[in-house]
């Protein structure tokens, strides 16, 4: 349980609320909880200098002894002002009221006299002369010159003890530096002249407690030394003292001031949780910021946050250490735990969004640092966008890189940057020297050396390198680019394709000759799941069908493409280190732009059946690249590769033509409806027909041969014939005239064959039969060969090859690309006898079914479902589909793997 303060959970503060002055307290004016001497108390914590400064005032002024002149000092907003308001107070409150609180407790074993309490703030007003205040109070006056002492001890002997408390003594001499020299010189001595006098003056039980600046504070030469004169002056009859000794009082008050209530159990549990996880990775961390007992008494914010701007960004002058610091926590807490009941965690700066106006104006302007807010615009921004743990890294480095030394020397160490950034829930905290690296390469104000990093308002080689890729040209990158597709064109040099260039689907050439073609960079990048409709346009009113292939971009890296002519650039230019931490820079989006640039060639545009195939490639690394050229050459290895496989996997280009696939699904329907078709024709068909795979034409004249030796085409010389079948039997025979004659019909050369029929004319047939009627035919025995056993099962259709198809069932969401695979099955010789098919529609919660019985049926369904998605809605589809019985190939089940995104079942017989 964890419960704010009224006015932090409301948001109802203010960065000048909580560095309150004096001047606003004693004139009654100050915000809460300064406007009041009970609240005020129940807010403070005791420090260890606050209970000194007390039991000495009480006992001085209760006549006990105690030192006559007590001097607060520190910076600005080191926690002066609070103590000096606390002594005001104490003088001014019914003991009663503050008993239940520390300061109450502490003071009740002392009791508080009666005393006259003359406190001045000498920054609210050009006071002159100094001892204005005490003439004032006192009600006497004191005369335009120094005061003699016993004027003084007159003076105060008349009001009883006397608490003389003075604020802001640094402001007064700046006030006095105004002056003409000659003045200011005069006034100055006489100032101290009157401090002299006046701790002379003091009775035994009157006290002088004054706040004084340290050496961090921004004053003049000639205002130090003033007040180091004055210091000299009041020491001889007081004391120093620090207002908070250690960060352990830090925590408190912080806890105190920001916080009504904070459960101990959810500080212990939570600092547990911490300090184990710690403990387990060691080194790993800066031991220094994470001991159990200090990350309970720091929760709930880190002990390497508070410590972090208490001991580095307090030593910028801008920084008021106790007022800014109590500022940006409690700014914090209402921002991270308004309304948060429940908190067992630490806040780190990664928990704040330091892009919002209010944390940015503070960690900027705020801290005297108006030159970081581009650090925040960009390099935090960038780190956000990279993740999570980028951002709580860098982060954390940000608010460490806050410091008024120099900040190169004094750099975050990797363990003190995963201190900041890592949380249990990270299980590997060295993750984040990952996401340091990736900063390195990505912010534009990050530095780092000798194993230390910065940020610094100057931009490093990342900024000069983005600078000069923003004043590339679009013209000089894609020349960089067309480079790279010429690289590509040289190494895509297997088999026989011709490689071109294609900026626009009118330039695919119409002739007979394979063309693999690589899309221009200039050409707009194309959606693989799309396609692009020019190009299938294209391609119906091509002779040559079947002769291309297109690689396809969709979009390629121009920007990238800009920092590799920027790196260029940019070499002439540094030397030294920075020249290899731009090379390393520039190695690295080299690499990038590779691996971008040939993953962006991703689809291949394949003829395929009647229409164009938009077939996804995806180029697989299979590990780590090396830099360089190095990577381009494996890359375009990989995408070569890759392309080839594609091609192969749905039997669109094949090294050796299948005899069964190229008799079923090209020769046999083309001779039984004519008779006969022309070798010179069939070999032109691979250019033109894209049922048809990519291959040789010399593949033709050996596939021709093996199916005329099986008996299934007979090749044509003209007026001799390769029959082999035939011609075996006539040579079993005995010699004889009409054996002869008969052979003379036979010796056609398939080397020299012109044309392929079906089955042998009627005269040869005719005369191979006299032959071997001529002689006495050989007794032949027939032995009963044994039965195969069968059995049916339903398997995905990708997965039976070699198994008889019997019927299909096929099911899907995407009815284009089911109607696109009933129509492709004939293209790997599977022959669609019928179907039926049931149909669902939905479109804003009215649901429609449809049913048809007939193969036409179903293809005008198809076609009107694909017409009703068009408009909006969802369709799905079943169809039950029967096929003339065939074995099925590698190139059905490649058909199938296209057709991944459908369900393809196949009732199958298997013999043995």
């Amino acid at each position: 349980m964890i419960e704010l303060r009224e006015e932090i959970a409301a948001g109802r503060f203010t960065k000048e609320d909580v560095a309150v002055s004096l001047w606003r307290i004693l004139r009654g004016n100050a915000p809460p909880p300064y406007d009041d001497a009970v609240k005020f108390f129940e807010y403070t914590h005791l420090t260890e200098t606050l209970q000194k400064v007390l039991s000495n005032v009480l006992g001085r002024v209760s006549g006990r002894g105690g030192d006559t002149v007590l001097i607060l000092k520190s910076g600005f907003g080191g926690g002066k002002t609070h103590i000096l308001a606390a002594v005001y107070y104490l003088f001014r409150v019914d003991l009663g009221r503050i008993e239940n609180t520390e300061v109450g407790s502490f003071v009740s074993r002392y009791g508080v006299p009666e005393a006259s309490v003359c406190a001045v703030d000498m920054s609210a007003e050009n006071l002159w002369p100094p001892w204005l205040f005490l003439e004032r109070c006192l009600n006497r006056s004191l005369g335009r010159e120094v005061p003699e002492t016993d004027v003084l001890k007159s003076a105060l002997e008349g009001k009883g003890p006397v608490v003389i408390i003075v604020d802001e003594l640094g402001e007064f001499f700046r006030f006095l530096e105004t002056r003409r020299p000659q003045q200011r010189d005069q006034e100055a001595s006489a100032t101290l002249l009157f401090f002299r006098r006046l701790t002379d003056a003091l009775g035994n039980r009157d006290i002088l407690v004054v706040s004084m600046p340290d050496d961090s504070a921004p004053y003049s030469d000639w205002v130090k030394k003033k007040l180091s004169d004055l210091y000299e002056v009041l020491r001889r009859g007081g004391t120093d003292h620090v207002p908070i000794a250690s960060v352990e009082e830090v925590y408190k008050i912080i806890k105190r001031r920001l916080f009504r209530r904070v459960d101990e159990a959810d500080a212990e549990a939570a600092a547990a949780e911490y300090a184990n996880y710690y403990k387990k990775w060691g080194e790993l961390f800066n031991s220094g910021w994470v001991g159990i007992n200090e990350l309970r008494l720091a929760y709930p914010f880190h002990p390497a946050f508070i410590r972090t701007l208490w001991e580095r960004t307090s030593t910028i002058p801008e920084f008021q250490r106790t007022r800014d610091l109590i500022y940006i926590l409690s700014l914090a807490a209402y921002k991270k735990l308004s309304g948060v009941k429940e908190f067992r965690d630490f806040i780190l700066p990664g928990d704040l969004d330091l892009l919002d106006r209010e944390f940015k104006d503070f960690f900027t302007v705020g801290v005297g640092r108006p030159s970081y807010a581009g650090i925040i615009d960009h390099d935090l921004a960038e780190a956000r966008r990279l993740g999570e743990l980028h951002y709580y890294a860098a982060a954390g480095l940000y608010v460490y890189s806050l410091i008024g030394g120099d900040v190169k020397k004094t750099g975050a160490t990797l363990a003190d940057i995963r201190t900041l950034a890592a949380k249990p829930k990270l299980t590997d905290p060295k993750a984040v020297d990952k996401a340091v690296e990736e900063l390195l390469e990505r912010l534009w104000y990050m530095e780092t050396e000798g194993n230390r990093y910065w940020f610094q308002a100057e931009p490093n080689i990342n900024k000069v390198l983005e600078e000069s890729k923003n004043a590339v040209r679009d013209d000089e990158a894609f020349e960089v680019l067309a480079e790279e597709v010429d690289r590509l064109k040289r190494s895509l040099k297997w088999w026989r394709f011709h490689i071109d260039v294609l900026t626009a689907p009118s330039e695919v050439k119409d002739e007979k000759a394979f063309r693999l073609y690589i899309w221009s960079p200039r050409s707009p990048g194309v959606d693989c799941n799309r396609g692009l409709e020019e190009l299938v346009s294209m391609a119906d009113r091509l002779k040559y069908r079947n002769s291309f292939v297109v690689l396809l971009h969709g979009g390629v890296p121009l920007d990238q493409a800009k920092y590799l002519v920027a790196c260029e650039s940019l070499k002439k230019r540094f030397q030294g280190d920075q020249l290899r931490r731009l090379e390393a820079l520039c190695e690295k989006k080299a690499l990038d732009f590779y691996i971008t640039f040939y993953r962006s060639f991703n689809c291949l545009a394949i003829p395929y059946g009647r229409d164009v195939l938009f077939q996804k490639i995806e180029l697989e690394l299979g590990g780590p690249l090396e830099r360089g050229e190095k990577a381009a050459v494996k890359l375009r290895e990989l995408l070569s590769a890759q392309i080839k496989r594609t091609l192969e996997d749905i039997a669109k280009f094949v090294e050796s033509l299948n005899d069964k696939f190229y008799f079923q699904t090209y020769l046999e329907p083309r001779l039984r409806n004519a008779g006969r078709v022309l070798i010179s024709e069939a070999k032109e068909d691979l250019y033109r027909d894209p049922d048809l795979p990519i291959t040789s034409p010399d593949e033709i004249d050996s596939v021709l041969k093996r199916l005329a030796e099986e008996g299934k085409v007979v090749l044509s010389c003209g007026t001799t014939y390769y029959w082999p079948q035939a011609e075996k039997e006539l040579r079993s025979l005995p010699d004889s005239e009409i054996v002869r004659k008969a052979l003379k019909m036979l010796e056609c050369d398939p080397r020299d064959a012109q044309s392929i029929l079906l089955s042998p004319p009627k005269e040869v047939v005719d005369r191979v039969e006299t032959a071997k009627k001529a002689v006495k035919p050989v007794e032949v025995v027939d032995v009963a060969k044994p039965q195969p056993t069968c059995v049916e099962k339903i398997v995905p259709l990708g997965e039976a090859v070699g198994s008889s198809l019997l019927h299909l069932s096929i099911s899907g969401e995407d009815v284009y690309r089911v109607k696109l695979l009933i129509e492709q099955l004939s293209t790997v010789g599977v022959e669609v006898v019928d179907a039926s098919a049931s149909a669902e529609f939905s479109d804003e919660g009215i649901t429609s079914t449809w049913s048809a019985k007939d193969l036409a049926a179903v293809k005008k369904l198809l076609s009107y479902l694909i017409t009703l998605g068009s408009e909006g809605g969802r369709a799905s589809v079943s169809l039950e589909v029967d096929v003339k019985e065939k074995e099925i190939t590698q190139p059905v089940a490649n058909l199938a793997k296209i057709y991944n995104d459908v369900k393809i079942l196949a009732r199958v017989r298997s013999c043995s």
